[in-house]
């Protein structure tokens, strides 16, 4: 899609490209190889695209966001007999000991897609509150991590 976007592109310099990936997308991990591979092949797209594009001052950048509250998260953790100990188990992995919001994560698209992020393209800005940092030992938690 952002190829064809690339090609169709009459004002060089005037569009920009945010991709959303996952964090799943930059280590490995374990019982994750479809999902890790997903979010891995639009980690590199993005890059890749970003090489393509950039003759055009076309900027293509990612955010990889971490657990954000949604209400699908609400919902996930409301289906624990204890909800505050399903939401202190994850958190308690967290170096700013919470959940993102939306409001982070789009900020962040803000700022790689506005005149702040001008000189930047072609990179993966992790919106995950510290949790990247744990690399193998941390990376997301599995399918029923919030589930009983």
């Amino acid at each position: 899609v952002v190829a064809a976007a690339g090609a169709a592109v009459t004002a060089p310099g005037k569009w920009r490209c945010v991709d959303v990936a996952a964090g799943a997308g930059l280590p490995a991990g374990q019982r994750f190889s479809a999902y890790c591979a997903s979010e891995g092949g639009l980690v590199m797209f993005t890059k890749a695209i970003a090489m393509d594009l950039a003759a055009d001052n076309i900027r293509v950048n990612a955010v990889c966001p971490g657990i954000v509250m949604t209400p699908l998260v609400e919902r996930n953790l409301s289906l624990n007999a204890d909800r505050d100990a399903a939401y202190q188990r994850y958190i308690s992995r967290n170096l700013m000991k919470r959940f993102g919001t939306v409001a982070e994560v789009a900020g962040a698209v803000c700022y790689l897609a506005g005149p702040s992020g001008a000189f930047i393209t072609g990179e993966v800005l992790t919106v995950d509150g510290g949790n990247q940092l744990w690399g193998d030992q941390w990376t997301i938690p599995r399918p029923d991590y919030f589930i009983p």
